[in-house]
């Protein structure tokens, strides 16, 4: 009677019945016991009309197939709570067959809250991905297990890049972009700080767009840790920096004169290629 979830058992035959409903049940659901009766199908008008429909399918499958009750349904629309349906979590187990009658014991519990989180942040993340999309930075996300790299921003179809998936990150980029190896050096340097779970500071680039005009860009990249403090993924962020002609004058005549190797480190790395991408 204290619990804050609602306990059922269905007997489910060619139709679905419902031949227990706890206390806490009704309570849960908001209304009384008349309201949700002793049968299926005053409980499943409770029931958003799609949701109730696929409850009925799942819990015939799940006798049919010895499987277990797992799914989310929301209330209809006389159950909302300021005019939003309310969201609920049902999971059950077939029961042992004594009486030679499909039954399952159910337990459902509210999870409005979560659902109403769930969207919010789906909403922010929409919002954010529209932002990047018409902004001028690029996004890199680096899974630390997989070496998968994933890139988005408006700014990727400026510099001609095709791809927005690369696997094995760094080799992959690499040969995408057909970078010489000097140039690819320090950018493995930056990679395997990542892999090796070091925070790897910023990474600056001159890339060339699809105009063939030079842009300076600076990476900066953070870890990403689990609740162990190990580090999972990688998010860096590209964005043009502003340059003058005489930084740019000098990048050029350290790299021409075959500088290039020896400037680069693991807190600044000077990075310029012809090629479509750096």
């Amino acid at each position: 009677e204290n619990m804050d979830a609602g306990v059922l058992i269905f007997e489910i035959t060619d139709e679905i019945k419902i031949t227990y409903i706890s206390p806490g049940t009704y309570k849960l659901m908001g209304t009384s016991a008349p309201a949700l009766g002793i049968n299926g199908g005053d409980f499943f008008e409770g029931l958003c009309p799609e949701d109730a429909s696929e409850l009925r399918s799942t819990l015939f499958a799940a006798v049919k197939e010895e499987a277990s009750l797992d799914m989310a349904f929301r209330s209809s629309d006389g159950q909302c709570d300021e005019g939003v349906r309310r969201w609920f979590h049902i999971k059950g187990a077939k029961l042992p067959e004594g009486t030679g009658t499909n039954r399952m014991l159910a337990v459902i519990t509210e999870i409005s809250s979560f659902k109403r989180a769930e969207e919010q942040l789906h909403t922010t993340e929409v919002k954010y991905r529209k932002a990047v999309e018409q902004s001028n930075i690029m996004i890199w996300e680096l899974d630390l297990r997989t070496r998968r790299l994933t890139q988005s921003g408006a700014i990727a179809a400026r510099l001609g890049i095709d791809n927005v998936v690369f696997e094995n990150a760094p080799e992959s980029l690499i040969k995408e972009c057909n970078l010489p190896e000097n140039i690819a050096l320090p950018l493995r340097r930056l990679f395997e700080n990542l892999y090796a779970g070091n925070e790897a500071g910023y990474y600056n680039f001159i890339a060339k767009d699809i105009n063939g005009n030079e842009l300076p860009m600076c990476v900066r990249f953070e870890l990403l840790r689990d609740e162990n403090g190990s580090p999972y993924s990688a998010v860096g962020i590209a964005e043009p920096v502003f340059m003058g002609q005489n930084e740019l004058a000098l990048y050029h005549t350290l790299v021409e004169g075959g500088v290039f190797s020896a400037l680069a480190d693991d807190s600044f790395t000077l990075l310029y290629g012809n090629d479509r991408f750096f």
